[in-house]
């Protein structure tokens, strides 16, 4: 007998308190002794309080080793729970508020959203706080970390559900490491989260270049300076009179406007920092280049001598060349290997003059259908998944 044996006896004293019932009960003393010899712990109502009725149970383990062992150090243990009581009442509340909440959550789930979200979420909320202000009060206090994390990992999970990537990630400041299930769904929103941020900055730059008020000052300039250089070439090419009366050639028509379309094109490559600063101006540009270069055509195709109703068959097809033309700068980049196939029906409708017609009934058939295929080709990759 020791130290030890008065701890024991303390120890049983606090059972009696605890309870108010004996440590050992038994009919006879020989089975009080054998109780006491087996000194097994004790199974505490829920109303005693857990830390206490582990102090009660090492006083009274039957291995003297595992006691306090001395009467002093058991006096510190209850000291110290007394000091801890505030921090343990705290922490078994916010318990007891989590695992309503998890039940409710349970019931809901399985019987289709019957309780009020909010009241559901208040009661986490409590408890979260609840654990937060029990390590407040006592930093070891190991039952209120663990059900922190816990209430923290339910409040990630919630957001989650709800793809709040925002609170998510503040919440994931608090709790790490986090079950490898969350952390795959918070990588899911993030990608997510990035792809919608890419989709909003693509469709917002393109307002900002579809913008007609961007670089109005620049294409205004434009205009104004080929206009004044396409009158000035015109004077030029006609030795500075303004009245002819002499007919122009088809080669001279033709040559003027080439020239004006290799002045627009140098201009234009020159400036193109200055000027194309949009997409609407960039299309501007393209548009008088082409309209330009359909002039152009027009003119160098009436050099070729042919019978009135070809010429006006060439003329028609170079204007589907047009169209397509400025379809594919301002429509749909599809529309552009169409315009090959328009002006090679040009050119074979006034060499061939009399199957001028077939000619571009030929062209019309090839342009459709390459036409089509282009669009169709365009829908696929469009429904692609894209990596």
């Amino acid at each position: 007998m020791d130290a030890r044996t008065d701890v024991y006896l303390l120890g049983a004293t606090l059972h009696n308190v605890l309870t108010g019932v004996t440590r050992h009960e038994g009919d006879t003393f020989m089975m009080l002794l054998g109780l006491a010899a087996a000194s097994d712990a004790a199974a505490y109502a829920p109303e005693v309080l857990e830390e206490l009725g582990r102090i009660a149970n090492r006083a009274c383990a039957r291995d003297p080793a595992e006691r306090f062992q001395t009467a002093i150090e058991l006096s510190v243990a209850i000291a110290e729970f007394l000091r801890h009581r505030a921090s343990i009442t705290l922490s078994d509340k916010a318990q007891e508020q989590l695992t309503h909440a998890r039940a409710l959550r349970a019931q809901d789930e399985r019987d289709g959203n019957k309780f009020d979200p909010r009241k559901l979420r208040q009661l986490e909320v409590e408890s979260r706080y609840g654990f937060v202000h029990a390590l407040q009060a006592w930093p070891g206090n190991v039952k209120a970390r663990e059900g922190l994390r816990e209430s923290l990992l339910l409040a990630l999970r919630d957001e989650l559900a709800q793809g709040n990537l925002g609170a998510a990630e503040s919440l994931l400041l608090e709790v790490d490491p986090i079950p490898d299930d969350l952390a795959l769904s918070l990588q899911t929103l993030r990608d997510d989260a990035k792809a919608r941020l890419s989709r909003d900055l693509h469709f917002r730059e393109l307002e900002r270049q579809g913008d007609w008020r961007r670089g109005a000052g620049q294409r205004f300039v434009f205009f104004v300076a080929i206009t004044v250089a396409s009158v000035a070439l015109r004077l030029w090419a006609d030795g500075g009179h303004v009245r002819h009366d002499v007919t122009l050639t088809p080669i001279q028509l033709a040559t003027n406007m080439c020239l004006a379309v290799a002045a627009t094109s140098v201009s234009a490559f020159v400036g193109r920092r200055w000027l194309m600063t949009s997409r609407v101006n960039t299309q501007f540009v393209q548009s008088i280049l082409v309209s330009g270069m359909a002039l152009s055509l027009h003119r160098l195709a009436n050099c070729i001598p042919a019978p009135p109703t070809a010429s006006l068959v060439n003329s028609e097809i170079l204007f589907c060349a047009y169209g397509s033309a400025l379809g594919a700068i301002i429509l749909a980049p599809w529309l552009g290997p169409q315009v090959p196939i328009w002006i090679a029906g040009a050119l074979a409708a006034r060499i061939f003059a009399p199957y001028a017609g077939l000619c571009f009934v030929v062209s019309a058939i090839l342009a459709f259908a390459v036409g089509g295929w282009r669009l169709t080709a365009s829908g696929k990759s469009a429904d692609e998944p894209k990596p």
